[in-house]
């Protein structure tokens, strides 16, 4: 596994489409920091007792959940009808 992240941009030919596929290799660090962050946030709540940190490190894993489910993968389907972006593209919501 790299230490940091590694994208890799593919270019697919359909025939009557181009397809560009980005695949995110996060590397050691970016799998290790969010856990940690949120982590530590959680660990801050819990010895200070402290409601708002517990409710950033709740909306920190969610994030963190959502990320993960969503892939690596983003893609993009260019044609002459349209253009078509699915995958993860940063957002909580899944869009088309």
């Amino acid at each position: 596994m790299k230490v940091f992240a590694n994208p890799q941009l593919e270019i697919r030919d359909l025939g009557n489409a181009l397809e560009f596929v980005l695949t995110r290799n996060h590397g050691l660090v970016g799998n290790l920091a969010g856990p940690i962050v949120v982590g530590g946030f959680a660990f801050y709540s819990w010895r200070e007792r402290s409601v708002i940190a517990m409710v950033f490190a709740v909306v920190g894993v969610v994030g963190l959940l959502i990320n993960w489910i969503q892939g690596r993968e983003t893609i993009l389907r260019v044609s002459q009808a349209e253009v078509v972006a699915r995958g993860n593209l940063d957002s909580w919501f899944a869009t088309k």
